[in-house]
C-alpha cells in the first residue's frame, strides 16, 4: 500500500492544505517545541488575516494512515519575501507551554490525587490532557493553589507529591496543546514501534558532544506523528531491540521536495511495554 502524505497548517482562522508548504517542528535544547513554516503563493488577503500571537496547529501524517497534531503553538514572527517568480510567507513560533503554564488562578481540591488535580489544572488553563498516569493515593487534607505563583510552580509541587507517594520519579510537560503528568521512565504501554518493516529509515549509535548525549540511539523514520517527548519507542531491528524513550526529535515535511520524515534520539529504558 502506498500512503499519501498529509500536512495541514491551521493558523488564526485559516486552514491551509492545498498550497505548497515547507514545515519544520523541532524540540529545542531546553525542551521547547519550535515551528518554522513557509507557505508559497498565499493570497495577500489571507496573509493579512494572520497576526503575531495567533494560534498555529500543525497536523502531519498520512491520508490513509495515522495523522496527528505535532505542535499547538503561537506565531511569534511573520515574514513575506520574493522567491523567484513566487512569493513565500514564513511563520515562526513555539508551543504554547510558557503562555499556558504562566497563568495564575486560585482553587482548592478536596480528596483528590495528584493526577486528578493536574488534569483539572490543564482544563482551567485551556489545555487538554495527553497522558496523565494514576498516582494511586490522595493528597493529604485539602490541596490549594493561589494566584501568587504561576501554574508551573504548582505542577512542580504536584510532581513532588506524586514522588512522595510512589517512590518513583515523575515529570510534567506540555506539548502540542496537551498536558502530560507521567512517570519519568516513559509510558509502559502503547509504545510506537520503529522497524525497517514499517517507517524506520536508519538507526545507529547516537553521536554527541558529551557522554550523556552519546548514550542511546539516533534514528530517521518516515513521518510518525504519534511520537512525543518522553514517550516509549520499541526498536525492532536485527542490531537494536527493546524499549527506548524519545528524548529529542525534529519533523520535516516539504510538499515540493517530498520530504516527510522525523529524526531524533532515543535513550534506553528498562520497562515493559505493548506496541501500538
Amino acid at each position: 500500500m502506498v500512503w499519501k502524505q498529509y500536512r495541514r497548517v491551521d493558523v488564526g482562522e485559516l486552514s491551509i492544505e492545498d498550497l505548497d508548504v515547507d514545515i519544520e517542528v523541532e524540540m529545542s535544547e531546553d525542551g521547547e517545541l519550535l515551528f518554522d513554516v513557509t507557505i508559497w503563493n498565499l493570497t495577500d488577503a489571507s496573509w493579512e488575516r494572520i497576526g503575531k500571537g495567533d494560534e498555529c496547529r500543525i497536523v502531519l501524517g498520512w491520508e490513509n494512515g495515522p495523522s496527528k497534531s505535532v505542535v499547538h503553538g503561537v506565531v511569534r514572527k511573520k515574514k513575506k519575501e520574493a522567491d523567484g517568480n513566487d512569493v513565500k510567507f514564513r511563520l515562526q513560533g513555539k508551543d504554547r507551554t510558557d503562555e499556558q503554564t504562566s497563568r495564575r488562578f486560585s482553587k482548592t481540591w478536596y480528596g483528590k490525587a495528584p493526577d486528578g488535580v493536574a488534569a483539572d489544572i490543564a482544563n482551567q488553563i485551556g489545555l487538554t490532557t495527553g497522558e496523565v498516569e494514576a498516582v494511586g493515593q490522595q493528597l493529604d487534607n485539602n490541596w490549594m493553589i493561589t494566584k501568587d505563583k504561576p501554574v508551573r510552580h504548582w505542577l512542580d509541587r504536584l510532581v513532588e507529591e506524586a514522588q512522595k507517594r510512589t517512590d518513583t520519579a515523575w515529570e510534567w510537560f506540555v506539548e502540542a496543546g496537551k498536558l502530560y503528568f507521567v512517570t519519568k521512565d516513559g509510558r509502559k504501554e502503547e509504545a510506537v514501534e520503529l522497524s525497517f518493516d514499517n517507517t524506520l529509515v536508519s538507526i545507529g549509535e547516537a553521536e554527541g558532544d558529551s557522554k550523556a548525549e552519546e548514550s542511546g540511539l539516533q534514528f530517521e523514520a518516515l513521518c510518525e506523528p504519534r511520537l512525543r517527548r518522553g514517550g516509549s519507542v520499541v526498536v525492532n531491528t536485527d542490531r537494536y531491540q527493546g524499549p527506548y524513550s524519545l528524548t529529542k526529535y525534529r519533523y520535516v515535511s516539504d510538499s515540493e521536495t517530498g520530504d516527510h520524515y522525523v529524526e531524533g534520539r532515543l535513550a534506553p529504558l528498562d520497562v515493559e511495554y505493548t506496541v501500538q
